[in-house]
């Protein structure tokens, strides 16, 4: 078994948060050559990397969580607002308001623009940041 130890700011220096987010995905999606890194070919090697910022954390965190990743799926097709994106996924509300105010903190998703319902009640729409 073999493991291999890379930082991140030398993956991905000066990136954004979107854009550390978009190669992550194509890591994890198992292409074989993203940003200079050569992923194993034997399953049983390992990618550690160590030295993370705070906002790669965030990142890596809200990546390995299955609603935040169909959430930004659903905002790159369309502005959404949390009802619809309950809806849409079927989760309850107060765990999609968990996963958008994160979303929202690391930068991966905006406020698009907010609405009031027929109740007076602000409902804020939301779409993937455009970085």
């Amino acid at each position: 078994m073999c493991t291999k130890t890379c930082n991140i700011n030398s993956i991905v220096p000066d990136s954004t948060p979107y854009e550390l987010i978009k190669k992550i995905l194509k890591i994890l999606k198992y292409e074989k050559n993203v940003a200079g890194i050569k992923m194993p070919d034997n399953p049983e090697e390992k990618l550690l990397i160590l030295q993370l910022s705070e906002d790669s954390r965030k990142i890596a965190r809200l990546l390995s969580s299955e609603t935040s990743i169909r959430i930004l799926k659903l905002l790159n097709k369309k502005s959404m607002s949390a009802g619809n994106l309950a809806d849409e996924l079927g989760v309850r509300l107060n765990t999609l308001k968990y996963n958008l105010d994160s979303l929202l903190e690391a930068g991966m998703i905006r406020v698009r623009h907010v609405k009031w319902s027929q109740k007076g009640r602000k409902i804020k729409v939301y779409e993937a940041s455009k970085k």
